[in-house]
Formats: C-alpha cells, sequence, structure tokens
C-alpha cells in the first residue's frame, strides 16, 4: 500500500490489503484508507473479509 501512495495515483487500488495482518494492523490500515477516503482519493478495494466491505460508501459482490 506504501509503494501505491508514493506515486499519488488518480484511482487508488488495494487487492486484500488486510490480508495476513494481526488485529492492530488492520484497525490501522483501515484508519489509513478511510482518511484518504475523507480527503478525496478514489480507492478500489478488493476484499474476502465482511468488515472490510462494511466500512465502504459503496459495495459491488462478485459471484
Amino acid at each position: 500500500m506504501a509503494r501505491g501512495l508514493l506515486s499519488s495515483p488518480d484511482v487508488l487500488i488495494l487487492d486484500e490489503p488486510i490480508c495476513g495482518a494481526d488485529v492492530g494492523a488492520r484497525c490501522e490500515i483501515y484508519a489509513i484508507i478511510a482518511d484518504l477516503a475523507e480527503r478525496g482519493w478514489s480507492i478500489i478495494m478488493v476484499s474476502s473479509e465482511p468488515p472490510a466491505m462494511g466500512r465502504s460508501s459503496r459495495k459491488e459482490r462478485s459471484r
């Protein structure tokens, strides 16, 4: 995620950003993503974790 932020992209694409992270790190990652969204960043996040999807402003399910 840090590498993706360095170039200040128009859209930040995150594929399973919390995979393998412990509970504390997950909370920090969610906080960073929420802060970026509040600042107007466009973020596409793929996650199989239901709590992650509950935090988003728009949800799409794949089958």
